[in-house]
């Protein structure tokens, strides 16, 4: 009799714990959806800090929970916290093997462009084994973007570059950055009266100048020749073009210091814009360049040397390819 007294309840037990179960796992499910949608509606009010915590407990709950991770990042993005965006969206990419966390993670590690989910450029960064390196945070005024600040690791500010533009529109103050250290230096711009831009000069941030280059074009309005000056006035290096218009190709001819060291063809967009591509040099130097138009409406020139260290001129607006190439 006692057995069966002991059978019968030990049954009655494992029958209501596994009467409570579903609605436990179902409360749970409820509690993950709650905690998502908590911390929406938070980050739709603007209260990032609370947004944060409710999205933080989220995939504390619930560690495959791939839309808080995202959401996480993008509050991080918007603090300004470059690493702690990488941290949750590199933790989240351990725990659940999501594409669409591998692809955000791809923007920090390959691209270094630095977007909020709205697709709103914030900034650029670079990362080493999963460290940031450097960042630069973007200023803007009524969508024009009118800043970049340049900090290391800690947040501290290293250099700053106002951007400024003429009455068309065009820029009259940009910004060139070494992609290693992200250091800045500063860009002027002056045009033509047909509104080309015919003289560049390069600055660094203690305002001395480093060099500047000078345009020339045909009667189409084609650019046929550039160039860079030393900070002396001596001819530094010197780039003739030849344009087949049909094709949107042109071929390039480099000379530095007077000796040519290479001939590159260059394609070029519908819209005239030269496609993304590299072409390289072999003399004085191993010289490559490329060009990549795919963020935000910039237009952004890579330029590297071998054993030094490479650099991007980014120009921020629209041109055309008779005012820039």
């Amino acid at each position: 009799m006692k057995k069966v007294i002991i059978l019968f309840v030990a049954l009655m037990m494992l029958l209501s714990a596994c009467g409570q179960s579903e609605p436990e796992k179902s409360g749970k499910k409820s509690q993950k959806k709650d905690l998502y949608a908590t911390g929406l509606e938070y980050k739709q009010d603007g209260d990032l800090e609370n947004a944060q915590a409710a999205f933080l407990e989220a995939v504390g709950e619930d560690p495959d929970d791939v839309l808080s991770y995202l959401e996480l990042a993008d509050i991080y993005i918007r603090q300004e916290k470059y690493q702690a965006a990488w941290d949750i969206l590199h933790q989240g990419q351990q725990e659940t093997e999501s594409a669409s966390i591998a692809d955000k993670l791809l923007d920090f590690n390959n691209a270094n462009v630095i977007c909020d989910s709205d697709g709103k450029l914030r900034g650029k960064s670079h990362f080493s084994d999963g460290e940031l390196q450097w960042c630069h945070i973007y200023d803007y005024e009524n969508e024009l973007l009118t800043g970049i600040t340049h900090y290391d690791t800690d947040m501290k500010q290293l250099g700053f570059v106002e951007l400024t533009y003429n009455e068309a529109g065009m820029p009259t103050q940009s910004y060139i950055y070494y992609t290693n250290t992200g250091s800045l230096e500063r860009l002027t711009m002056e045009y033509n009266e047909a509104g080309q831009l015919y003289k560049t000069a390069e600055y660094d941030l203690e305002d001395s100048l480093i060099g500047y280059s000078e345009n020339t074009f045909d009667e189409d309005g084609y650019k046929i020749g550039e160039i860079h000056y030393d900070a002396e006035g001596n001819i530094h290096w010197e780039l003739s073009y030849t344009h087949d218009v049909e094709n949107m190709q042109s071929t390039r001819i480099t000379k530095f210091y007077g000796k040519q060291v290479g001939t590159s063809e260059q394609t070029y967009s519908e819209s005239g814009y030269p496609n993304s591509g590299k072409s390289r040099f072999q003399g004085a130097y191993d010289f490559q360049i490329s060009y990549d138009i795919s963020y935000g409406g910039s237009h952004q020139r890579y330029e590297s040397f071998e054993a030094e260290q490479s650099y991007a001129r980014i120009i921020h607006y629209n041109a055309p390819l008779a005012q820039l190439y």
